[in-house]
């Protein structure tokens, strides 16, 4: 009894030091996801290819500040002082920053409303409706131009 006890235990530890192992796996995938290589490319850290040179050196130091006790917001706050915001793959959605996330929605939505304007004024401008709601029959054509196309057609 007293073996399983001890080996129930070793297994729980084992399994928790493997999900902690994930954990910080997936915290390093978090974090070079959300943020931009440093060598001047346009791509993430986690998609900068090894020929870069400087993005497993970026994912090494990242892995050695967890490893140190920094959270995740200790390693966004580091690298932000060192390079700044354009350290982000996507701006942060405070001041300044929340317009680049807001105006494309705002222009679309003007976009749409006079789209729908122009359509809705061109359909009314066609030929007007009758009262009873059939249209209006074409006005008479002036008795020149009608000479003029009945001796066009005889031609």
């Amino acid at each position: 009894m007293k073996r399983l006890r001890i080996a129930l235990m070793m297994a729980a530890l084992l399994g928790a030091g493997a999900q902690g192992a994930d954990s910080d796996e997936q915290l390093v995938r978090r974090l070079t996801t959300n943020m931009m290589c440093t060598c001047g490319c346009p791509h993430q850290i986690i998609h900068c290819g090894d020929e870069c040179g400087l993005a497993p050196q970026l994912v090494a130091d990242i892995r050695a500040r967890l490893a140190g006790g920094a959270t995740e917001q200790d390693v966004y706050l580091a690298y932000e002082a060192e390079y700044g915001q354009s350290i982000y793959a996507a701006p942060k959605a405070e001041g300044f920053n929340l317009i680049a996330w807001i105006l494309p929605f705002i222009a679309l939505a003007f976009g749409g409303l006079f789209v729908w304007g122009a359509v809705r004024k061109l359909r009314t401008e066609g030929v007007p409706d009758s009262e009873d709601g059939e249209p209006a029959a074409a006005p008479p054509i002036d008795d020149r131009y009608r000479k003029m196309l009945e001796k066009e057609l005889a031609e």
